[in-house]
């Protein structure tokens, strides 16, 4: 915590070092170690708070510390991760937030091969989130910490299941209500539920909602999206709050016939899509994600192949609203190993 890195190299985020190495088709780019730090000022006036690290994507491995002392690890290049520092925190004081990146290959972390760059560093965001300690967890996978399962959809209703993610940080018993929200783009409430916890310790609470003659989300068609409000109260105060976007539909596939949305044929025409740029590697903003949508949606495209990995969360939510088709991959491409380490770590990335 003490090293002097006064000459070390000032970065924004997102950051990756093989945005020019990394681009010339060899395969001769820098696989390696890379430090990142950040003098991190947290007021004292949020002591009762619960601190969170949230990193949207980090390749390929990171182990992140907290004035010196390790948090945590995580193994993955293209999903989210969280930990909790509040245990580490200084209040008051500049906090040194130190993160070792490791992109080197790794016979445990998918994938062990492909034609593509793995480009090293921080290439996505990294947010401080600062909660109540009754809040709705970011720690499920970095998740928003709510989960819409839609089921029995059709023309007539819609069922959802909403879980919530519940963490209670601190060691008082709390007496939380979940208020759950469903809006239409106009803003207007179609229907809400109420859930009183009689007490919360961290668990996972699951709402059943029904929404009659719901409009359906159809494509680029009709890429009709609700709004979905999940918000933990304790004595008729807000606590935390979550709001996501979810489209109603039902789909089938025919082996001979192709594909159905919502009980018609549907035609998929698309292209892949890969997270990358000239001169800046997965570096990539939201206007290059947004240039990237825009391009697919003037070939017409009813279809997009996301390859070979998780892309950001901000460009699957431009697919919802634009009504694009979407299939979605985990990084296990061209080689599999039967080593309990990579099958587990395949699991966690799934």
């Amino acid at each position: 915590a003490s090293f002097d890195d006064s000459k070390w190299q000032t970065i924004s985020l997102p950051h990756t070092w093989n945005a020019r190495d990394g681009q010339d088709g060899g395969n001769n780019y820098y696989r390696g170690v890379g430090w990142y730090r950040k003098q991190l000022l947290i007021d004292s006036k949020y002591q009762s708070k619960v601190i969170y690290l949230k990193f949207d994507a980090v390749s390929i491995a990171a182990t992140v510390y907290v004035n010196g002392k390790q948090v945590g690890e995580h193994k993955g290049a293209f999903g989210a991760f969280c930990f909790d520092i509040t245990g580490f925190v200084k209040y008051g004081k500049k906090n040194l937030i130190a993160v070792d990146v490791n992109n080197a290959w790794d016979a445990a972390i998918p994938p062990l091969r492909g034609d593509f760059v793995m480009f090293g560093g921080m290439y996505r965001d990294v947010h401080l989130l600062i909660l109540d300690p009754l809040s709705i967890s970011p720690l499920d996978h970095a998740s928003s910490g709510v989960y819409i399962k839609q089921t029995d959809v059709s023309k007539d209703s819609a069922r959802l299941e909403i879980t919530t993610v519940i963490r209670n940080a601190s060691p008082d018993v709390r007496r939380p209500t979940i208020r759950c929200t469903i809006r239409n783009p106009e803003g207007k409430t179609v229907t809400e539920s109420v859930t009183f916890i009689p007490s919360s310790s961290s668990h996972n609470e699951t709402q059943t909602i029904v929404l009659r003659s719901p409009h359906l989300w159809n494509g680029r068609k009709d890429p009709h999206l609700y709004s979905v409000s999940v918000e933990i109260l304790e004595n008729d105060v807000v606590k935390d709050g979550i709001e996501q976007a979810i489209g109603l539909r039902y789909f089938s596939v025919d082996a001979e016939r192709g594909f159905f949305l919502n009980g018609e044929h549907y035609p998929l025409h698309g292209v892949n899509r890969h997270q990358d740029r000239e001169n800046k590697g997965w570096a990539i903003s939201l206007d290059d994600q947004l240039q990237d949508y825009h391009l697919v949606e003037e070939m017409g495209c009813t279809a997009l192949r996301l390859a070979h990995y998780q892309h950001s969360r901000e460009f699957y939510d431009l697919c919802d609203r634009g009504g694009m088709i979407v299939w979605a991959e985990l990084a296990l491409v061209d080689q599999v190993d039967a080593q309990p380490a990579f099958l587990e770590n395949c699991k966690e990335q799934m």
